[in-house]
């Protein structure tokens, strides 16, 4: 059996890891056909807020555990490591 070696990340300057996650957050968040209201509510932030990190503020890292587990994605795509879309298997 052939072992792949794991991709890793390209790094990403500041501003390009801040529209990575502001694009990647409402399309995983969409993928897993839940509402910004029910990720609000999960993450037990006002929606204003969670609406914020959709838009235009990176979502704080102190979140990525519970968004993940709440929308059963990976914190790894959440992060770039794969891409949402992709199930893991290239």
């Amino acid at each position: 059996m052939e072992h792949k070696k794991p991709r890793l990340p390209i790094p990403l300057s500041r501003d390009e890891h801040k529209k990575m996650l502001t694009r990647r957050v409402p399309l995983i968040r969409k993928l897993a056909s839940k509402t910004q209201a029910q990720v609000a509510e999960a993450l037990r932030i006002d929606i204003g807020l969670y609406s914020k990190y959709e838009r235009r503020t990176p979502m704080p890292a102190q979140f990525f555990l519970t968004f993940c587990a709440y929308t059963r994605w990976d914190v790894e795509r959440l992060l770039g490591v794969q891409e949402p879309e992709s199930d893991g298997e290239d």
